[in-house]
């Protein structure tokens, strides 16, 4: 058999084990299970779990990920983002035919069961929406049609959607924040942000190249760092297979070769019409604005047939570096106190960036800090220090990633660069400007004295050479010195509204893109100059007006007048069209004036800024400490609302006795509560009840000062409640309590307690007898009750007019009721079966008087309660 029919014959072997392979796919049966059924809960909810635990314990790898990548809710949402993805439209979960459900179900079980292969045309259990079913039998041309094809199949798509959603949460727990390429809550514009909140007063700067980690990696090393996270062995080998899968790639063709292969045959040029559920292609501003993309980033990596996990493992790999300079950045680090930005720590830099720095950025007696950040495969490093530093950083960097990454980077993808001479980053220039500002300040003498002096601020300005050279590219310009607009030929089939809007749309998005540079009315007034210029140039030669200024002339400055062909006097008004519909209305072009132009966004930017989703996640992890809540009630314990200081006025301090002179109100209470303890020959040890005690002000003082334990007795739940919360702050929570129960029935038993006293409470009671009866009761045999208590001497007399209105101010004034004389109080003593050992009117001895003023010359909380609303308060609290 010849050469040419053996390769023949193996050829026909192949497309049959295609065949067969495919007709046994068709044959497999679907799953038993309704898929109905196995929709249980919001996706969303699991993949919060794995955020939330991700971020909880971020050192913590995950031993078991089956149970996610079995969910099917989950592969329902996978399978709508990827339908989001090929079609542009986001099918709702009830509009997803059962057929469909079906192959899902089919497929997660195939990947759950470890039979899913990557990149198989031909054994597909779910297609596209957009997608024909694969016929029952193919023929050899279709076959080799498949194979040959460069697109993914859809299913790789789904369950690379699934994987990036179990993934993502557990290594973005893991990676720096100095990373913000391909990351949510993170783009360029925060590394601009954080170039120019963070790396002020830096001197040399280190500009990597790490990309050629997008064509060179290794798979082993991939899994060894994915180990650290994953420990799901099924989880792995998935992730293995899509690694060592080669996908077939489409040629990359240089967007500066596309342009000289423009010229195609009139066939190919004709209008296609799209299908209903085929996608639009992006607008002609959008393709545009993309061709502006920086150099940084420019390239998305693809490794085997990772698909959208490819950028997610980039940052796997790149982690490394963060980490290193991470370590780095804190070795290097030696404050200055002189400084005036970086003082003692390395989060010092907290200032101003728009403020001036007035001090050398260099010397042996400044401070030397580094900073790194880091966008996709492109890295900037600031040194503030010798030059000698930033030499020993980069050869650094180029012997881990020899060692690590087996890359070998030359001096021309790691350059060293002054601030003098511009760093470019992101299309953005970063240099340092130099001002004269005038300085006042006071001499020995008092004056004044102003003076000028020097200061830099750093600067961040888009680079106007690389926009020149990217409208060049676009062949909308020519020229470098004195550049010079082309026609934008690509919209001249377009009517005249359609084309100012996708202007309008390109201008927008490029005036947001360059929000944060401090030339931004420059550089948006230059593209705005070229694009109407451009806009100009097509307009002439469509309407045959043969000059720009015959175009500015008929449409004005922005382009927004009706436009039409000087020759054609037979068309209908613009105006006429207009009304009856039958054109747009147009828009002008947008910043045709400088003063329309938005300036630089200069809010400020944290140090040690953090996305929203990652904060709140941190914020959710520390409210499941249970930590955080006996801080937060250290915090708060000892604060009160001012209600709870008015009770705390009204209530505490009861005790009214005399004053020495130079003592306080506070001071007398304590030491009538200790003269008290002392009269009833309290001992350590001993149990002690407070009749009517209140919050409990001269219960805790008493205890403190005999060590004895003492019950409060009280009919108020609120004060007791309050006066918990003061034994716990003060500290004699085990040896103080409170009962809430009537002084005229105490629920204690008989001969329970050493001693009882009342302070200021058993006046309120409406038989003393009985009072006095129970207090006898629950009294020890032989021990003492003391009280200090509000009684009218023998000096009052009934009959006169002036007693009785003393009286009543009294009894009004502190929230009594008909106040008893002294005899009576005696005698209900003794019908109770008291002996009275002693009584003493204490008011007499007093060097000072013992009540206090009604003066509402002033608030004190000592003298609130004399005043009309502490009156009315003390009555009715």
């Amino acid at each position: 058999m010849s050469l040419k029919n053996k390769l023949k014959q193996a050829a026909n072997n192949i497309c049959n084990g295609f065949r067969r392979a495919a007709a046994d796919h068709r044959n497999h049966q679907s799953p038993t299970a309704d898929p109905y059924s196995l929709v249980k809960e919001d996706p969303f909810e699991a993949l919060s779990e794995i955020w939330l635990k991700s971020f909880s314990s971020p050192g913590k790898p995950f031993q078991n990920l089956s149970g996610f990548l079995t969910k099917f809710d989950l592969w329902i949402l996978a399978y709508q983002r990827a339908c989001a993805h090929a079609g542009g439209s986001f099918p709702p979960k009830n509009a997803i035919p059962s057929q469909t459900l079906c192959s899902l179900l089919s497929l997660r079980d195939a990947v759950a069961g470890g039979r899913f292969l990557w990149n198989s045309k031909l054994r597909q259990f779910i297609r596209s929406p957009n997608e024909k079913p694969i016929p029952q039998a193919l023929s050899r041309t279709k076959i080799q049609s498949l194979l040959k094809s460069d697109r993914a199949p859809f299913q790789d798509r789904v369950v690379q959607e699934v994987l990036l959603m179990i993934l993502e949460p557990i290594l973005e727990a893991r990676f720096s924040a100095k990373s913000h390429g391909f990351r949510p809550g993170r783009n360029p514009h925060t590394v601009i942000r954080t170039i120019r909140s963070n790396f002020a007063g830096y001197l040399w700067f280190i500009r990597g190249d790490l990309s050629q980690i997008f064509d060179k990696w290794d798979s082993n090393l991939a899994l060894d760092l994915l180990e650290r996270s994953i420990k799901d062995r099924k989880v792995l080998k998935l992730i293995k297979s899509a690694l060592t899968t080669v996908h077939r790639k489409p040629p990359i063709i240089d967007r500066d070769e596309s342009s000289s292969r423009r010229k195609k045959k009139k066939g190919q040029t004709k209008k296609r019409i799209l299908n209903d559920n085929e996608p639009k292609p992006d607008p002609y501003w959008l393709r545009t604005f993309f061709d502006f993309a920086p150099e940084e980033a420019a390239r998305v990596p693809e490794y085997g047939s990772c698909g959208i996990l490819s950028p997610l493992l980039l940052n796997l790999f790149l982690s490394e570096v963060d980490h290193l300079m991470e370590k780095e950045i804190a070795e290097f680090f030696k404050p200055c106190e002189s400084d005036s930005i970086w003082k003692y720590s390395i989060n010092d830099g907290c200032h101003n960036p728009s403020w001036p720095e007035f001090v050398p950025s260099s010397g042996k007696e400044k401070t030397r800090k580094m900073d790194y950040i880091r966008f996709a495969g492109h890295f900037l490093i600031g040194i503030r220090g010798p030059r000698e530093e930033a030499v020993r950083i980069r050869k650094q960097i180029t012997e881990f990633c020899d060692a690590r990454f087996g890359i070998r980077l030359d001096n021309s993808k790691i350059e060293i660069e002054h601030i003098s001479r511009g760093v470019q980053f992101l299309d953005h220039i970063i240099c340092r400007r130099v001002i004269h500002p005038t300085l006042h300040f006071t001499s020995t003498g008092g004056r004044i004295v102003s003076s000028k002096g020097v200061g830099t601020l750093l600067s961040v300005t888009a680079s106007l050479q690389q926009c020149i050279r990217l409208f060049r590219r676009l062949a909308l310009l020519k020229g470098d010195t004195d550049p010079e607009p082309l026609p934008c030929t690509p919209m001249l089939y377009s009517g005249q509204a359609h084309t100012n809007v996708q202007m309008n749309k390109l201008l927008e998005t490029m005036a947001d893109w360059y929000r944060y540079a401090d030339n931004r009315k420059k550089i948006v007034g230059f593209c705005a100059y070229v694009i109407r210029s451009s806009l100009a140039k097509l307009y002439a030669a469509r309407y045959r007006l043969k000059s720009r200024a015959k175009v500015y002339k008929i449409a004005t400055r922005s382009l927004s007048r009706p436009l039409r062909e000087a020759s054609n006097n037979s068309a209908p008004e613009y105006s006429d069209l207009l009304r009856m519909g039958a054109v747009d209305a147009i828009e002008g072009v947008q910043f045709s004036r400088m003063g329309m132009i938005p300036g630089c966004d200069y809010t400020p930017f944290p140090r040690n800024w953090e996305p929203d989703h990652e904060r709140r996640l941190r914020e959710l992890v520390r409210l499941q400490d249970v930590k955080l809540f006996c801080e937060l009630r250290k915090s708060v314990d000892g604060l009160c609302v001012p209600q709870e200081e008015i009770s705390k006025t009204l209530w505490d301090y009861k005790t009214l006795g005399n004053r020495w002179k130079g003592e306080s109100l506070n001071e007398s209470i304590k030491r009538h509560e200790h003269f008290l303890a002392l009269q009833l020959g309290l001992k350590p040890g001993q149990k002690v009840l407070d009749v009517g005690c209140g919050i409990g002000g001269p219960l805790r003082e008493i205890a403190r000062f005999s060590l004895t334990s003492v019950t409060g007795l009280n009919n108020n739940e609120y004060q007791i409640s309050r006066g918990k919360t003061l034994n716990r702050l003060a500290g004699v929570d085990r040896t103080c309590d409170f009962v809430k129960a009537d002084f005229m029935k105490m629920p204690f038993p008989d001969n329970s307690y050493d001693a009882v006293y009342a302070i200021e409470a058993t006046c309120h009671a409406p038989d003393p007898v009985g009072c006095y009866k129970e207090i006898y009761r629950v009294l020890k045999p032989g021990q003492c009750f003391a009280a200090y208590e509000w009684c009218m001497t023998d000096s009052f007399d009934p009959d006169n007019a002036e007693h009785q209105q003393i009286k009543a101010e009294i009894e009004l004034g502190n929230g009594l009721p008909d106040i008893r004389l002294t005899t009576q109080c005696i005698e209900a003593l003794k019908l109770a079966g008291f002996e009275v050992l002693w009584e003493k009117d204490l008011a007499v001895d007093s060097p000072i008087p013992w009540y206090l003023h009604l003066d509402g010359s002033h608030f004190s909380l000592s003298t609130f309660r004399v005043t009309s609303v502490g009156r009315f308060l003390t009555r009715n609290v």
